[in-house]
C-alpha cells in the first residue's frame, strides 16, 4: 500500500513590517487570475500594480496586527491572510485610511518600477512614454471596479440579514491568499486552522464573515466550515457571501433546578 504524502513543515507567524512586501507579493500572485480583476482591469501589468497598491498600504496603516503569514521551512511567505483590524479605534482608523490613500501612489510606483526593472531598456523605454496614458488608464479601471464591487455589496446585502447573521459578532476576513505554486498542498487552510486556533486562545468568541470574488473558492471555505449565505452577480462579478459560525462558543450553562 502505498503512502500517504507527508504534511507540508510550515509556521504560521505575526506579519512583521519587514514581511509586509513578501506577503502582499503572495496576495497579488494569488488575486491575479481572479476574474473580478481581471473583468475590472482587463491589462494584467495594471492588475498587479492595482492589488499591491492597495494590499500593502492596507497592511501596512490599518491591519498589520491583524495579518499572519505562513512561512515554509526556507523561511519563504507561501500563504497569507489578512483581517480587518477590528481593535482600531475610530480615529486611529480615520488616520490609516488617509495614509493607505497616499501611500497607495508610492506603493503603485515602487510596484511600476519593480516591474520595469525586469523588462528589456525597449520595453522600459516604451512604458516611461506611456506612462501618462496608463494613469488614466487605471484610474477609470479602479473607478469601474470600486462601482461594480459597491454594486454587487449591496444586491447581496440582504443574504447577511439571513438567520440574523447581521446582528452577530463577527470578524472580518479581508483576503487570504497561497502562492499558486504552493496550492493543493493545504497550505491554506493549515493558516486558517492556526489563525482561527489563535483567536481562541486570546477568548475571542464570534462568527467570521468574507466576500469571496471567485465561485473556484467557495469549496474551499466550505471545507473550513464557512456556509454561503447567497450569491449576488452583476456586471460579470460575482460576490459570494460567506459566513463561519462560532464552533467554539462555550455552552451555556443550564438555569438551576428550583
Amino acid at each position: 500500500m502505498a503512502r500517504a504524502a507527508a504534511a507540508p513543515m510550515a509556521k504560521m507567524e505575526r506579519c512583521s513590517l519587514a514581511d509586509v512586501h513578501e506577503a502582499t507579493e503572495v496576495i497579488v500572485e494569488s488575486f491575479n487570475r481572479d476574474p473580478v480583476y481581471t473583468f475590472c482591469f482587463p491589462s494584467e501589468a495594471m492588475r498587479t500594480v492595482f492589488i499591491y497598491s492597495v494590499f500593502a498600504p492596507g497592511i501596512y496603516f490599518l491591519n498589520l496586527r491583524s495579518t499572519r503569514v505562513l512561512k515554509d521551512e526556507s523561511g519563504k511567505i507561501v500563504s497569507t491572510v489578512i483581517f480587518e483590524d477590528e481593535r482600531l479605534n475610530p480615529i486611529l482608523q480615520l488616520l490609516g485610511f488617509i495614509l493607505q490613500s497616499f501611500a497607495m501612489y508610492v506603493c503603485m510606483a515602487k510596484k511600476i518600477v519593480l516591474t520595469l526593472w525586469k523588462s528589456s531598456p525597449l520595453a522600459i523605454a516604451t512604458s516611461i512614454l506611456w506612462v501618462p496614458v496608463m494613469v488614466v488608464a487605471m484610474h477609470l479601471c479602479m473607478f469601474w471596479f470600486g462601482f461594480n464591487l459597491i454594486r454587487a455589496y449591496l444586491a447581496g446585502a440582504s443574504f447577511g440579514r439571513a438567520d440574523g447573521w447581521h446582528k452577530q459578532k463577527k470578524k472580518h476576513l479581508l483576503a487570504i491568499g497561497t502562492l499558486p505554486s504552493e496550492q493543493g498542498k493545504g497550505y491554506g487552510s493549515m493558516l486558517l486552522k492556526a489563525v482561527f486556533a489563535e483567536l481562541e486562545a486570546e477568548k475571542y468568541y464570534g462568527g467570521y464573515k468574507l466576500e469571496s470574488s471567485n465561485p473556484r473558492n467557495v469549496a474551499f471555505y466550505e471545507r473550513n466550515h464557512f456556509v454561503s449565505l447567497g450569491a449576488a452577480t452583476l456586471s460579470g462579478l460575482t460576490i459570494t457571501l460567506m459566513v463561519r459560525p462560532d464552533l467554539h462558543r462555550p455552552a451555556a450553562k443550564a438555569p438551576a433546578a428550583a
